[in-house]
C-alpha cells in the first residue's frame, strides 16, 4: 500500500533528524503500487546497512523474507506498518512476541502466526 510507504517517510523527514531516507527493493527497476510506479534507490545487496527498517504492506517472497532477515540482525529497530507484520512473522521476527495489524486482519495474523 501506497501510505505505509509515504506515511513513514513523511513522519521520519518531518522529524528534521539526521537521517539519510531510502528504499530498498528487489530490483532496480521497482514495484508499481496501484498504478504508481516506485523507483528504488538501492537494489537489494547493493543498500548501505539500514539502522532503522520500516516493512510497508507488501508482497513477501522468498527473497524479501531473506533481505529481512538479514538487514535485521545488524540494525537497531526493525519495524512494519499495518499488514507489513506479515512480512515480520513470516521472517521469524515475531517469535514468542505479541504483535498486531489493522483491525481487518486480526483473525488471519492469528490463524496464520499464532
Amino acid at each position: 500500500m501506497l501510505i505505509d510507504l509515504a506515511g513513514p517517510w513523511e513522519a521520519f523527514t518531518d522529524a528534521m533528524l539526521p537521517i539519510q531516507l531510502y528504499t530498498v527493493a528487489a530490483h532496480e527497476d521497482g514495484v508499481d503500487i496501484g498504478g504508481i510506479k516506485i523507483r528504488p534507490d538501492y537494489a537489494v545487496g547493493q543498500e548501505p546497512q539500514p539502522n532503522v527498517i520500516v516493512v510497508p504492506a507488501q508482497e513477501h517472497t522468498p527473497e524479501s523474507i531473506a533481505w529481512i532477515k538479514r538487514a535485521t540482525a545488524r540494525a537497531d529497530i526493525t519495524m512494519s506498518v499495518c499488514v507489513g507484520v506479515y512480512l515480520l512473522a513470516a521472517a521469524g521476527l515475531l517469535d514468542g512476541l505479541h504483535a498486531t495489524t489493522h483491525h481487518s486482519a486480526y483473525g488471519d495474523f492469528a490463524r496464520i502466526f499464532p
